[in-house]
């Protein structure tokens, strides 16, 4: 199934809701990096740039540190709802949807302070240029306001044939004067947004320019920070070969892809969540990968719909932005190779979900399932709002407060195949489910896959990346 798909254990109820979009979050080891994109068979059909977060629009506000004009002097970025300084060069979206795309003010018109992002200092504040130990400023006013555009980067190693074989300049790309009216107070360094086109090929997947300082071990997100808002579209009617639940953008209503457009990693540990079948249900639901926005629908053998033999007793879904690789081998779960899925979640929380739900969980735990000889992880997780997800943490605290369901949800999975006579499926790794850290050293594979995906280094197939 998709990497990695996640079953929640929410209470049972009579009637399973609807297909939607739930959150939840987790860990991901100090590398992590948001940049997988994809699952079975990408279709490259869109000539629209992506960007994995797209359809979000980023709440900031700056804090200044220093006096203005100094060396001291830095305009850092805090994200508006926690105030953690985040980065504005990897942590403002470029694409906003709709042609329109993010600017970043470093220096406003009418003035000559050479202002610019400090791209090898943590945050990525933005500071005074200085050359020989002093500030540097233009020899005249610059006409227009000056800036950046986010989560680009200028490649230093690529020479561009258009331009006489000149190289990048190794700073974020590209840089764009806005004709803005003029105004008596130049304003000070702020995030704008102006709409214009990228070539079809363009890609949101730069994040250098001089030396990035990586000290930070938080995990990389280039939408780690916004929650997004979505909401779900049923199209025909369900139990159908026709039935499909699409993802909306909340403010502009238009598609987006629960795959690729939902953010992994939400800061904190915490991670995102799909919710694909409900506790207490049995239609097998998946996210289709070959089609386009990636909607949730019933999957089929044969032309029939599929089903369980019987209810699956968790929240099961997908982690957005993953991808198990079919062409890479685990030399630690028998040398098998990805099922061309998102990483799969098995959530244990009291409350059924509903299909489509996007929850916030943390990871807990890591099954290896081995399936018709293809590696399908299984992470264990619970969603933040169930109410004994203070009490756990890592396997063992499943173990203490939910006795018994690590080994239920490896027998469920090894057997559930046996009533149409196959054979069952097996287990890596002794048999026994992972650690926390085990489970969270898996998502960051499976999302470093997909960002190799999604920038097409590695072949799609039918997979759709849109």
């Amino acid at each position: 199934m998709a990497a990695t798909r996640v079953l929640t254990a929410a209470a049972a109820t009579t009637q399973p809701t609807s297909c939607f979009l739930s959150k939840r979050a987790f860990l991901l080891p100090a590398k992590t990096s948001c940049l997988s994109f994809n699952r079975r068979a990408l279709v490259l059909k869109s000539k629209q740039p992506f960007s994995c977060s797209a359809i979000y629009n980023p709440q900031t506000k700056v804090q200044e540190e220093g006096q203005s004009e100094t060396l001291d002097y830095r305009v850092f970025f805090l994200d508006g709802s926690s105030g953690k300084k985040v980065s504005p060069w990897h942590d403002i979206p470029l694409t906003l949807g709709d042609g329109v795309f993010n600017f970043i003010v470093e220096i406003p018109k009418e003035s000559k302070a050479k202002m610019e992002v400090a791209t090898d200092e943590d945050y990525t504040p933005i500071k005074q240029d200085i050359k020989k130990g002093k500030l540097r400023y233009y020899p005249y006013n610059i006409n227009w306001n000056y800036g950046l555009l986010p989560q680009t980067w200028e490649d230093p190693s690529q020479a561009n044939p258009e331009v006489e074989g000149a190289f990048g300049d190794n700073d974020p790309a590209t840089r764009v004067l806005t004709a803005a009216a003029a105004t008596t107070q130049p304003t000070s360094c702020f995030l704008s947004k102006r709409a214009f086109l990228l070539p079809a090929k363009t890609s949101c997947l730069s994040f250098n320019r001089r030396a990035l300082v990586l000290k930070s071990k938080q995990p990389f997100s280039c939408s780690a920070i916004y929650n997004p808002q979505t909401k779900v579209q049923e199209e025909g009617p369900s139990e159908t070969l026709d039935y499909r639940v699409f993802f909306l953008d909340g403010s502009s209503g238009k598609k987006v892809s629960p795959w690729h457009d939902i953010p992994l990693t939400l800061g904190d540990g915490v991670f995102s969540f799909i919710v694909e079948i409900p506790k207490e249900s049995k239609a097998k639901m998946e996210v289709a990968t070959d089609e386009d926005y990636t909607p949730i629908k019933q999957d089929t053998k044969k032309g029939k719909l599929r089903y369980y033999p019987y209810n699956i007793n968790w929240n099961y879904g997908l982690l957005p932005q993953t991808w198990e690789d079919p062409s890479q081998a685990n030399p630690e779960v028998e040398g098998a190779f990805g099922d061309n899925d998102p990483v799969d979640v098995v959530e244990i929380g009291e409350a059924q979900r509903k299909i489509g739900e996007v929850l916030k969980i943390k990871p807990l735990a890591a099954l290896a399932m081995i399936d018709e000889g293809e590696l399908d992880w299984k992470i264990v997780a619970i969603s933040l709002d169930d109410p004994k997800a203070h009490l756990v943490n890592d396997v063992d605290d499943v173990e203490k407060h939910f006795p018994g369901t690590l080994t239920a949800i490896r027998d469920w999975f090894r057997d559930y195949k046996i009533p149409d006579g196959k054979p069952a499926n097996r287990f890596g790794l002794g048999d026994k489910p992972a650690n926390k850290d085990y489970a969270l050293k898996i998502i960051h594979e499976t999302n470093e896959s997909w960002a190799k995906l999604v920038k097409r280094s590695v072949d799609a197939g039918d997979l759709s990346l849109f």
